[in-house]
């Protein structure tokens, strides 16, 4: 076939396929999340539920260490298909770092290839501190 049978007979449609989305296996209620701490030495119990969506069990392994955390226990290590468990982290505000404001991430990795890992966020968040005062070690602001 010539080009120009071929572009009549597509009429301008493109040749390139089109995107198809498919929703991942792995779903989480909230992978990102603002946590406001008390003080400095403050800690966060997050609890995440994870759901399997997919058609085939998901394993799954917390990748370690975890800067910030200083507990990360899930539910169950095997998720089959429609099945939930949860991942409790503990977070800590680490002192040694400056400013009201930390990031923590934790990754979940998995045997599945369509999503081979999964990540998590939380800011951590300090109240402001008075005027002309930093944030006192182990204080409220």
């Amino acid at each position: 076939m010539r080009n120009e049978q071929l572009s009549a007979l597509l009429n301008g449609e493109v040749l390139i396929p089109q995107a198809t989305t498919t929703p991942l296996p792995l779903r989480t209620d909230n992978p990102v999340r603002v946590v406001a701490m008390k003080t400095t030495g403050d800690f966060s119990v997050q609890t995440v539920t994870l759901t399997n969506d997919g058609k085939t069990p998901i394993n799954l392994e917390i990748e370690r260490p975890i800067p910030g955390v200083t507990q990360a226990q899930l539910s169950s290590k095997t998720l089959a298909p429609g099945a939930s468990a949860t991942l409790t982290l503990t977070l800590k505000w680490r002192e040694i770092l400056p400013g009201d404001t930390q990031s923590v991430y934790a990754t979940l990795h998995t045997d599945n290839p369509q999503q081979p890992r999964l990540m998590m966020g939380f800011q951590l968040n300090l109240p402001p501190a008075p005027a002309g005062f930093g944030h006192a070690i182990g204080h409220a602001a």
